[in-house]
C-alpha cells in the first residue's frame, strides 16, 4: 500500500555555513509547487537579529514568481553583509493566496579581519654581534596594531638537558630495551652531573619556579597567545602534557639513592632477561635478537668511553656473555658466507650493518675479552678487511662507524680517508652550523638523524679531531632541539652527551648577552635559571618604528636564540604574505576541460569563477629543517565548499598527516615534517555567486612558534 506525504508548496533555501563581513554573497533557493494549478508567489528573504527577532529591514528582499502545477523554480538574491553583524538569522518564505512555506536558520557572520602574527627568529653565535630588522614594510590604512612580543634564551643548551628525565623510566616490565634505557639513563645522569656540577641546583630551581612559571612546561604548552591554534584544539594535547610530566620528574633523576636502586634493579632484570646463549630477546620466550643484543653491548661500550663509571663483576659477566653470543653470530655469518660464495670472490662482499656494528661495539672490549676462538678471529679479521676495502660506501651512519672501527684497529690511513670524504660532503651555514644534507630520518634504527649526526661527530673527533669543527657540529644538533621534542630514546642521551660532555661545555658558559631593542638596552626583571629565558610585551600604544630592530651580542661559546613577534589585525584581502625558515604558498586552480583532457588552470581576477565549478586548492610548503608538531590552516571563502568532508589520516608526500575539515577552514596536522618541499591539495566546489574575502593560508611550528609563515589574502569573484 503506497502512502504519499507532501506539502502543496515547499521552499528549500541554499544557505552557506557562514557569512563573512563585507562579502557580496548570492543566496538562492528552490520553490516546489506540488498543487494541481498554477501559483503566483512572493518569495521573501529576511535577515533578523536572533536575540530579539527584529527583522533587519534594509537587508530584506522580495521577488514574485509564477510556477505551474507540479513544477519547481529557483530564485536568487544577492546581498552585502554589513560589518556590524556577528550572527544573523536568515528566513526565506514563499507566500501565495492559498499556500505558504518557510525556513529559517541562524548563521555566524565571521569578521573580515584576521589577527596576524609576524615573527622574526633570531639565532646568534658566541663572541659576535648581530642586528636583526623585522622589515614589516609600510603599514596599510586598515592595519590595527595589537602588540609586540620579544623573547630570548641566552643559553638554550639547557633545553636539551631538560630532556634528560624522559629517558629514565622503563616502559615495560619484560622489555630488555626499556630496562637497558633506564640503566643507561642512571649512569648518564651521573656523568652529566660530574661534567656540569650546577645541573642539580638549576633543576631544583626549575622545580620551585615551575609552580608559578613556565620553566617545566612543554614547548607545546608555552606561548599559547602566539600560536595559530590552542593546544586543546590540536591532536597534540597529550604530547604536551607528557613532556611536562617528564620534566617534573627532574628531582628523581638526581636523587643518588634512587638512581642507585634503579640501576641495581635494571641490572638484575637485564641478567634475568639474558638467555643461556648470552643474547637478549625482545620479550621472554622469544628467540634471541641480534639487534637488541648488539644495541645493548654497543651502548655498554659507550658507557666505558664516558670514563665516569666502572663496571662491577655482575655487569662485566653480563657483558662477556653478550660478547660470546655476538662472537658466535659473526663466526656463523662467515661460515654461511663461505658456503654460499663457492666459486665467487669473497673479497667483493660488503659487510652488512650487523657485521659493521659488531666490529664497532667489539672494538672497545678487546682488552676485556680478546678474540680467542680461531673461527671468530678469522671471521672478525675478514669483515674488518672488507670494511677497510668498502668502508667509504653506503649511508653516512655506516661510513662513520667504519672510520671509528678502522681507527681503533690501527687502520688510520683508511679511517682518515673516510673522514676526509665525509668532511667534503658536509655543508655549513651561519645559523645551522655544520651538517649533512643527506642526513634525514628514515624508518630503521640506524637512520635516526640525531643518532647519525652524533656518530658522525664521534668519527671526526676520534679519527682527526678539530675543536672548531666540533663546535659547528654542536650548533646543528642544538638547533634540532629548537623545533623537535626529543622523546625517550638513547639518541636523546647521545645528543645531550655531545652537547655538554664533548669539547667545551656550553652549559658552563657564563658570558653576558647584551641586547638592545627599541633603541635601549633590554634589562629583564627576571630570567629563567639555566636557559636565561625571558619575555617582554609591548602594547599597541608603546610600539615605535625602532622596535622593529634588535641588536644582540653574546659573549663566550655556544649559541643563543630568540624571536620578535608583531601581532596586528588586518582586513583579509590586505594581508601581505611573509616567509622564513618555514614557508607556505597558495594557489586556486580551476578544473578546465581542454581538447587534451582536464587541466588545472590558475584562477585570475580577469577570469571569475562560475557556480558549480570545481576548484583545487594547492598549498606548497617548504622547510629548511626538520620540525615537529606543525599546523597548516587554510582559511576558505564562504563561496567554496570542500568536497572531502571527513577528517582522516593521509599518507602522502612521504609523510603521514591528519586532515580536518572545519566550516571556515581546512586544517593539516603534521607530527613530523622533515626538511624539504611538499605539495598538498584538496578539492572544493563553488556554491554561490558574489564577491568574497579569501583568508591566507598559515603554517606554524607549534613547538617553536617563531617559525611561522602565511600567504597573502585575496578577493574571489564568482559570476
Amino acid at each position: 500500500e503506497l502512502i504519499t506525504a507532501q506539502k502543496e508548496v515547499m521552499i528549500t533555501p541554499n544557505l552557506p555555513r557562514f557569512f563573512r563581513q563585507g562579502d557580496i554573497t548570492g543566496i538562492s533557493g528552490k520553490v516546489d509547487n506540488l498543487s494541481a494549478g498554477k501559483l503566483t508567489m512572493n518569495v521573501i528573504l529576511e535577515f533578523f537579529d536572533p536575540s530579539t527577532e527584529i527583522v533587519l529591514a534594509p537587508l530584506t528582499q522580495q521577488k514574485q514568481i509564477t510556477i505551474d502545477g507540479g513544477k519547481s523554480q529557483s530564485v536568487a538574491f544577492q546581498t552585502t553583509l554589513p560589518d556590524s553583524l556577528e550572527i544573523v538569522g536568515v528566513r526565506m518564505k514563499a507566500l501565495s493566496n492559498t499556500y505558504s512555506d518557510g525556513e529559517q536558520v541562524v548563521i555566524p557572520v565571521l569578521s573580515n579581519r584576521q589577527m596576524v602574527t609576524e615573527s622574526m627568529p633570531m639565532s646568534v653565535r658566541g663572541n659576535k654581534a648581530y642586528t636583526f630588522d623585522m622589515k614589516s614594510g609600510k603599514k596599510s590604512k586598515t592595519q590595527i596594531p595589537y602588540r609586540m612580543v620579544f623573547e630570548f634564551s641566552t643559553n638554550p643548551v639547557w633545553y636539551a638537558i631538560q630532556a634528560l628525565p624522559s629517558i629514565g623510566n622503563p616502559r615495560n616490565e619484560n622489555d630488555a630495551l626499556s630496562w637497558f634505557s633506564a640503566y643507561y639513563a642512571s649512569i648518564f645522569a651521573d656523568a652529566v652531573l660530574q661534567t656540569v656540577p650546577q645541573t642539580k641546583q638549576i633543576f631544583e630551581q626549575w622545580r620551585s619556579e615551575g609552580k608559578n612559571k613556565e620553566s617545566l612546561l612543554s614547548n607545546l604548552e608555552k606561548n599559547q597567545d602566539l600560536k595559530t591554534i590552542l593546544l586543546e584544539e590540536s591532536p597534540w594535547l597529550l604530547d604536551g602534557k607528557k613532556e611536562s610530566e617528564q620534566k617534573e620528574r627532574i628531582g628523581l633523576l638526581f636523587d643518588l639513592n634512587n638512581q642507585k636502586q634503579q640501576r641495581e634493579l635494571a641490572i638484575r632484570k637485564l641478567i634475568e632477561l639474558q638467555t643461556a646463549s648470552g643474547g637478549w630477546s625482545w620479550y621472554p620466550g622469544m628467540p634471541e635478537s641480534r639487534y637488541i643484543t648488539q644495541f645493548i653491548i654497543g651502548y655498554m661500550s659507550k658507557i666505558q668511553s664516558l670514563g665516569t663509571y666502572t663496571f662491577d663483576n655482575k655487569e662485566l659477566s653480563m657483558i662477556m656473555n653478550g660478547l660470546k653470543y655476538l662472537d658466535d653470530m659473526i663466526a656463523e655469518d662467515y661460515i654461511d658466507l663461505k658456503k654460499s660464495m663457492i666459486g665467487t670472490a669473497l673479497g667483493e662482499v660488503r659487510p652488512n650493518i650487523y657485521q659493521l656494528y659488531y666490529l664497532f661495539a667489539r672494538s672497545n672490549f678487546i682488552k676485556l675479552m680478546p678474540l680467542k676462538d680461531d673461527q671468530t678471529k678469522e671471521a672478525a679479521d675478514y669483515y674488518l678487511a672488507q670494511v677497510e676495502k668498502f668502508g667509504n660506501e653506503g649511508p653516512l651512519f655506516n661510513r662513520a662507524l667504519s672510520a671509528i672501527t678502522l681507527s681503533r684497529n690501527g687502520k688510520t690511513t683508511k679511517a682518515k680517508s673516510i673522514v676526509r670524504s665525509l668532511r667534503e660532503q658536509a655543508v655549513q651555514t651561519e645559523e645551522l652550523g655544520m651538517y649533512w644534507k643527506k642526513n634525514v630520518n628514515g624508518y630503521f634504527w640506524n637512520e635516526n638523524a640525531i643518532a647519525v649526526h652524533v656518530v658522525l661527530m664521534q668519527a671526526l673527533s676520534e679519527v682527526d679531531p678539530n675543536e672548531t669543527e666540533q663546535e659547528e657540529l654542536k650548533i646543528w644538533l642544538l638547533k634540532q632541539k629548537q623545533t623537535e621534542n626529543w622523546g625517550s630514546s638513547t639518541a636523546t642521551s647521545d645528543a645531550i652527551s655531545a652537547l655538554v660532555m664533548k669539547g667545551s661545555s656550553w652549559a658552563n658558559e657564563k658570558g653576558k648577552t647584551e641586547i638592545h631593542w627599541g633603541g635601549r638596552e633590554v634589562q629583564p626583571e627576571q630570567q629563567e635559571s639555566g636557559t636565561g629565558y625571558f619575555r617582554q610585551v609591548l602594547d599597541a600604544k608603546e610600539i615605535t618604528p625602532e622596535h622593529q630592530k634588535v641588536t644582540v651580542r653574546k659573549e663566550g661559546k655556544g649559541i643563543a636564540w630568540g624571536a620578535l613577534y608583531y601581532q596586528y589585525s588586518e582586513v583579509m584581502e590586505s594581508i601581505k604574505g611573509n616567509t622564513n625558515a618555514l614557508q607556505v604558498s597558495k594557489k586556486l586552480l580551476r578544473v578546465a576541460t581542454t581538447p587534451t583532457g582536464n587541466e588545472l588552470q590558475e584562477i585570475g581576477a580577469q577570469h571569475p569563477l562560475e557556480k558549480g565549478e570545481k576548484v583545487t586548492v594547492r598549498l606548497v610548503v617548504k622547510t629548511d629543517r626538520d620540525m615537529e608538531f606543525v599546523h597548516l590552516k587554510d582559511a576558505r571563502p564562504s563561496c567554496l565548499e570542500a568536497t572531502d568532508v571527513l577528517s582522516k589520516c593521509i599518507w602522502k608526500e612521504r609523510i603521514c598527516y591528519y586532515q580536518s575539515n572545519k566550516d571556515a577552514s581546512m586544517n593539516f596536522y603534521f607530527n613530523f615534517l622533515p626538511k624539504g618541499t611538499y605539495v598538498f591539495e584538496y578539492s572544493s566546489v563553488v556554491t554561490r555567486s558574489g564577491t568574497f574575502s579569501e583568508g591566507p593560508a598559515t603554517i606554524q611550528c607549534m613547538y617553536a612558534p617563531e617559525f611561522t609563515s602565511h600567504t597573502s589574502g585575496n578577493k574571489i569573484f564568482v559570476k
